[in-house]
């Protein structure tokens, strides 16, 4: 087995050519969506870490820090390892999310990383995701919304427009939807949320991207939970982590940038 270390990147290599060997594996985004998002790491929030073979980078993943917890929470997102090389896939993987955080969200990885984070003892948080049309917000009858936009509560996602804040006037819980599309589709993908009061919420969140998009699909991790309004059961948004201490809160606020769709 040739010598192989794992690095963070720090500009030592070049991210344009490592920019094409992620949308090469990825080919749903280009590379010029990859150069923005090594362009954007800043070591607090955000990292990539490189498996690097003879001087040579030979796989990468990024890994983006979570919000919305007491502790932090770090997610990988977008790994690939080349082909040759992947007899120290496993390896890489388990080594890298030791190196990212003691604890771990994973979001939407692929049926081969699933069996892998089972084998170590992940826990698995949501078995797929619900996907469920706007219009099924119609059959709401409180005359009154419930749900209200406000201000993030986290400074770091002020200035960011694809992210829809909401506000219970009954329990004042917050809500996060996370705008998004695929082959024109809107998307409404929730990011934030308690997993306590989430059931009672459903139609009231329809009801409001229903008045944004009538075309819109909300998209919420299955947790179980037995729904009231039709929906389509989808093997994406798998998530597994490495603790059980997350409590009431359900959040991938940093790891959108994951592919759940």
């Amino acid at each position: 087995m040739s010598e192989w270390s794992i690095e963070i990147f720090k500009n030592q290599f070049d991210s344009k050519n490592l920019a094409e060997r992620f949308s090469y594996s990825f080919p749903q985004r280009p590379s010029s969506f990859f150069e923005r998002v090594i362009e954007s790491i800043d070591d607090a929030n955000s990292k990539l870490f490189l498996l690097v073979i003879n001087g040579e980078v030979k796989g990468a993943t990024f890994g983006f820090r979570i919000s919305g917890y007491q502790f932090e929470v770090w997610s990988p997102s977008y790994l690939y390892v080349d082909k040759e090389h992947r007899n120290v896939s496993l390896l890489f993987i388990v080594s890298v999310l030791r190196k990212m955080s003691t604890c771990i969200i994973d979001v939407s990885p692929t049926e081969d990383v699933r069996k892998i984070l089972k084998a170590v003892k992940y826990t698995e948080l949501s078995k797929g995701s619900f996907m469920i049309p706007a219009i099924m917000g119609v059959i709401k009858t409180l005359k009154k919304p419930r749900l209200i936009k406000c201000l993030s509560p986290i400074e770091r996602f002020n200035q960011r427009e694809d992210l829809i804040w909401l506000k219970s006037s009954d329990t004042k819980s917050l809500f996060c939807l996370k705008k998004t599309s695929r082959y024109g589709m809107p998307f409404y993908v929730l990011v934030y949320f308690d997993k306590t009061i989430l059931k009672n919420y459903i139609k009231d969140l329809l009801f409001f991207i229903l008045k944004i998009n009538p075309l819109g699909i909300l998209i919420l991790p299955n947790l179980g939970l037995e729904l009231d309004v039709t929906s389509l059961k989808s093997t994406k948004f798998y998530s597994f982590a490495n603790v059980d201490k997350f409590g009431n809160f359900y959040s991938i606020l940093g790891s959108e940038v994951t592919e759940v769709i």
